[in-house]
């Protein structure tokens, strides 16, 4: 190759950098408005804290490591329940969304039989394979194995046939050790040869043959020689290649004859059959396209200072990842994007993903030229570094997000994806490279926009002006030559998400992975979602009592208390006592009561008439007002002030390393809420919990401490329920030490304070739940609920409301239920759910007018979006707890054909609404009534607008609920 100058285009980038101020006040204001440096250090490079987090809930926690053969026994352990098709609680689950965000893609292809190139396949990393015919502008699952398979890669061969390669391996920090990894381990290789069924290619099953290492665990790239239709794959244990469509794989060999056996991370097949390869992060080349005929290209490296061997070669030291593309236009050019090992310390790995170089070659990788220096803050494609608040930030990604493709008809143009686009087009005949940034992540809402973490494109064959974007916020497309973008995720979910919340008509919010805080339920469809916070989304709370309070947390202690759900925040909150730096997402509870028996806390009323003893009024809570029925004791007179007690209470719950911090006031927006320091322990906490009287609250930690926290109940000032207060009434126990092991959830039985249930992370262990039936016994007991659960992760848990024998947890491997605690057989119950991580459960427990979810449970899925099941709503005869009495709506005539009269009894009056459910537990209908008195009440209910057959009636009051059933006939 020629040599050539390098020129790096300073005023473009320059320019872009002025294009990014100009347009910051772009952001709507349902996002939380930060760019720049700011968004970066509030997680939009999203994955290096989570990929700690990840490891920290799966590795074995003596050794350090992920043996692979602990993740594929409990696989093959679930598909055996699976078979097994019991039926356990008959929990069904429905898609609450989001229907137009997604989540990481790597995986996209193209399929060449339809001529109008509207045929289009995606993959998420936890979310299976997605089709779409129309371009893109919406998608359908199509279903493959028992589980979501984790997509990297796809490829078809001439015939039409699609293959599919599974397993994510760049989670791994740089170090691609297979034991270390906290990605997910693959099922192989799927094939398909009518594009809408795919099945596992036998001989591409995982396997663990020598220690730790898994053949087939992790399939990153694929690519199919057109002239021959051989098929290769780039896996953790080497280069192979298939030349009968998968049923039989060889090693590729160099051209001295050593098999290419270590890690491969990429390869690419030209036209004319050339393959370019990346073994061991090593450029490798077979300029005839024979398996067995790879040579070396990257042997520059120096030996002393100032010195180098083979100038014209690509690098061969301190490289974590090497991307490639071959010019569609002419095979003989090669590009290559190389990202580096920081180099000036062998433990500082703040570095780690930085850009070495883009390098390209015109003879067939013979020789190649550095066109695309690294090392520049401004040449910011695989991530860059910041100071903020005077303290280096690094967010390099170049082994995580590392993507290229050249110009369909244009050899000397190609576009590189990383943290964004950027284009380099050749601008003379000499070689110098003008660099463009195309794209920008923080600029969110604007024509440029596209997700962070860019990991495929793809050009439409038949138009350049049209390239696809795959991306940790799932797909985007150019349609102008890239001028703009525009999102292609409509009903695309495979959106991960860490935690879910709900108010009182069943809306959700989530946090997520990469795509910050989403509120469900809030656009054009019930799917439809709004970003209300961008980065990692963490724990979040909305109040039944004030629905429109909303608190929402990201990363680390970013939390957030809004009065109007989520569109402005409160400018005084939290205390800057309360932080929590070592944990990625911070665990926090709110817990309310419409009927609290412990209040100590009292309004004042003024009788607007006069009251005898015994008569009932309604007053107004301090808490945002609520309305409460008051029972009288004495006479009151008209216009007479009095306390009367105030029994709707609300208290947050922040658990952060070593402390707990509670305030009582987290509804009241008027001031800076009251904090008190309730505990003090050893650990960084992973998971909270109350008891439904709120006496007792649980922390589990990071290092398996499970402890308890008592008398909370009536720890309702500084002096009772701060520790620093001589007359704190709160103590902390610690009551169980798990070995280390991450405690990822405790649960507290609604009906029993002393049972509780623990769940566990970390592969390598026989026993992940436990429960305790004396939890409040000064050295309770746990026994193991393990049984026939096959042995993963478990990430959460709750006690189904109706009674202490239904318990159901969230796994590695779905939603598991258990009716039955002495024998502890488990059935996996995941009708209208993927089998996908559940990193949270939650039921709706309160149940108080204007309420209509009660009883619905809640599933935070890692790769599927949020679920819910209805299984518990106006179905079953249960009981709506403490205080909460539940009677019996007669229905007559019944069955009805045009009408009936519903007759109920209210024991006190207030304001009342009618539900009616059909039984797949969805409200077809809803009134509300005026404000009843107590007693025996009738209503004329119409059922002309009800399609005919069985239904479920609802009648809800403040601190009331009726139920009942009748049949609708024409």
């Amino acid at each position: 190759m020629k040599r050539k100058k390098l020129l790096f285009n300073i005023l473009s980038i320059v320019g872009g950098v002025a294009f990014v101020i100009l347009l910051t006040s772009a952001v709507g204001r349902h996002h939380d408005g930060i760019t720049g440096a700011a968004a970066k250090k509030n997680g939009n490079d999203g994955i290096r804290s989570s990929e700690s987090y990840y490891s920290l809930l799966r590795i074995n926690q003596v050794t350090g490591l992920v043996n692979p053969s602990d993740v594929l026994r409990a696989r093959q352990e679930v598909v055996k329940s699976i078979a097994a098709s019991e039926r356990g609680l008959g929990l069904t689950w429905e898609e609450a969304g989001p229907d137009n965000f997604a989540g990481r893609t790597r995986a996209l292809l193209l399929d060449h039989r339809d001529a109008t190139n509207k045929t289009l396949y995606a993959a998420g990393v936890a979310g299976g394979i997605w089709k779409s015919t129309t371009g893109g502008l919406t998608w359908h699952q199509l279903q493959t194995t028992d589980f979501d398979v984790a997509v990297s890669c796809m490829a078809q061969a001439p015939n039409g046939d699609i293959y599919v390669g599974t397993g994510e391996i760049f989670l791994a920090g740089g170090t691609y050790k297979l034991s270390q990894l906290p990605g997910f381990i693959g099922h192989g290789i799927l094939k398909s040869t009518d594009g809408v069924s795919f099945t596992v290619i036998s001989s591409t099953i995982p396997d663990v043959s020598v220690g730790n290492t898994a053949d087939w665990a992790y399939v990153n790239e694929l690519a199919v020689d057109p002239t021959n239709s051989r098929i290769y794959a780039a896996t953790n244990t080497g280069l192979k290649y298939s030349n009968d469509g998968g049923q039989s794989w060889t090693l590729a060999k160099a051209a001295t004859g050593e098999n290419l056996d270590t890690l491969a991370t990429d390869v690419s097949v030209a036209a004319n059959g050339l393959v370019v390869a990346s073994v061991q992060n090593w450029c490798y080349i077979s300029a005839s396209g024979d398996p067995n005929g790879f040579v070396s290209h990257s042997t520059r490296y120096s030996p002393a200072p100032d010195t180098v061997v083979n100038p014209d070669k690509l690098p061969m030291e301190e490289i974590c990842r090497v991307e490639f593309a071959i010019a569609p236009s002419n095979n003989d050019v090669i590009y290559a994007v190389i990202a580096r090992i920081d180099v000036s310390s062998t433990t500082n790995t703040n570095e780690f993903g930085q850009l070495e170089g883009i390098y390209k070659s015109e003879d067939k990788g013979l020789t190649w030229e550095l066109i695309g220096p690294g090392g520049s803050n401004q040449f910011n494609v695989l991530g860059s570094f910041f100071v903020a608040d005077g303290t280096n930030n690094y967010f390099y990604l170049g082994n995580y997000n590392n993507t290229i493709i050249v110009y369909p008809t244009d050899p000397d143009r190609i576009f590189v994806g990383g943290y964004d686009m950027w284009e380099g087009v050749q601008v003379n005949p000499t070689g110098y490279y003008q660099w463009n940034q195309k794209s920008n992540s923080d600029l969110q809402g604007w024509y440029t926009y596209i997700h962070s973490s860019h990991h495929r494109y793809l050009f439409d064959p038949s138009n350049p002006n049209i390239c696809y974007v795959a991306c940790d916020g799932g797909i985007y497309v150019t349609n102008d030559g890239f001028d703009s973008f525009v999102a292609l995720n409509r009903n695309y979910n495979v959106n991960q998400f860490y935690s879910v919340s709900f108010d009182n008509a069943g809306h959700c919010l989530g946090g997520t992975q990469g795509n910050g805080i989403l509120m469900l339920g809030s656009g054009n469809t019930p799917k439809n979602a709004e970003q209300l916070l961008t980065g990692n989304g963490g724990y979040n709370e909305i109040s039944m009592i004030f629905p429109n309070c909303f608190i929402l947390g990201r990363e680390k202690v970013d939390i957030r208390r809004s009065d109007d759900r989520g569109y402005n925040f409160s400018p005084v909150f939290l205390i800057n006592d309360i932080a929590n730096p070592n944990a990625f997402i911070t665990p926090y509870i709110l817990w309310e009561s419409f009927n609290n028996e412990n209040t100590r806390d009292s309004v004042d009323f003024v009788a607007i008439r006069d009251y005898l003893a015994g008569d009932t009024l309604i007053a107004r809570s301090y808490n945002a007002q609520y309305p409460f029925i008051y029972t009288t004791d004495v006479a009151i007179w008209k216009n007479q002030t009095v306390r009367i007690p105030d029994p709707v209470s609300a208290r947050l719950f922040i658990a952060v390393e070593d402390v707990v911090w509670m305030t009582k006031e987290v509804l009241d927006f008027t001031k800076e809420p009251e904090w008190w320091e309730i505990s003090n322990f050893d650990g960084i906490p992973q998971c909270i919990a109350t008891s439904g009287d709120v006496n007792y609250v649980y922390v589990g930690t990071q290092n398996g401490k499970l402890y308890r926290i008592a008398n909370v109940a009536l720890a309702y000032n500084y002096d009772r329920a701060d520790v620093n207060s001589p007359s704190c009434i709160v103590s902390t126990t610690l009551i169980r030490d798990f070995g280390n092991r991450v405690v990822t959830s405790v649960t507290v039985d609604p009906n029993d304070d002393n049972n509780i249930v623990v769940t566990l992370g970390n592969y390598g262990n026989t026993d992940y739940v436990y429960m305790s039936t004396n939890a409040l016994d000064s050295i309770p007991g746990f026994s193991s609920m393990q049984g026939n659960l096959p042995e993963m992760p478990v990430y959460t848990s709750i006690f189904e409301m109706n009674g202490p024998d239904r318990i159901i947890i969230g796994t590695e491997y779905g939603i598991w239920t258990c009716t039955n605690p002495g024998s502890a057989q488990w059935t996996i119950e995941n009708d209208g759910m993927d089998v996908v991580p559940v990193f949270m459960l939650k039921q709706q427990r309160l149940s108080a007018w204007p309420i209509t979810n009660y009883g619905a449970i809640y599933a935070a899925t890692f790769g599927r979006g949020i679920f819910t099941s209805s299984s518990f709503v106006g179905i079953d005869d249960h009981s709506a707890g403490k205080g909460d009495p539940v009677s019996v709506v007669s229905v007559f005539p019944n069955p009805v054909s045009s009408s009936a009269l519903v007759k109920f009894n209210l024991d006190h009056a207030g304001p009342v609404k009618l539900d009616i459910y059909d039984l797949n537990s969805r409200i077809v209908k809803s009134l509300d009534m005026r404000v009843m008195n107590s007693g025996v009440q009738e209503i004329r209910m119409s059922s002309e607008d009800l399609q005919p057959g069985t239904y479920v009636i609802t009648i809800t009051c403040p601190n009331q609920k009726a139920t009942g059933k009748f049949v609708v006939v024409r």
